[in-house]
């Protein structure tokens, strides 16, 4: 487990470096790596620290339960994340066309 905090160590370091570079030359995109890479990587850090206390401080019927939220809550997000993707089918371009029809001055 050491080796993985020493790893996300070096991603966290590689991360602030790179936006630091960023920011000199786009802040918007600069900040927006940051939130983004800073958000992952904590979660990288918090996730398997949580999931061994999980292990230690519970039984296997706790495990199981666990085991089913955390499937039903990725169901939920994927589900309501390929909802905002889907988009309404396009619509025909163009105009509707009518036939032009002789006047009946022109007729005569």
């Amino acid at each position: 487990m050491d080796w993985l905090f020493n790893l996300i160590g070096l991603a966290s370091a590689l991360l602030l470096i790179a936006t630091a570079f960023m920011y000199l030359f786009n802040p918007r995109m600069g900040l927006e790596w940051l939130k983004k890479g800073g958000i992952a990587l904590l979660l990288l850090l918090l996730v398997p620290a949580l999931a061994v206390e999980l292990v230690h401080a519970s039984g296997p019927i706790g495990l199981f339960v666990s085991l089913g939220l955390v499937s039903i809550t990725s169901y939920v997000v994927r589900e309501s994340r390929l909802a905002r993707r889907r988009r309404p089918a396009p619509r025909p371009r163009g105009a509707e066309r009518k036939p032009v029809l002789p006047r009946e001055e022109e007729e005569q």
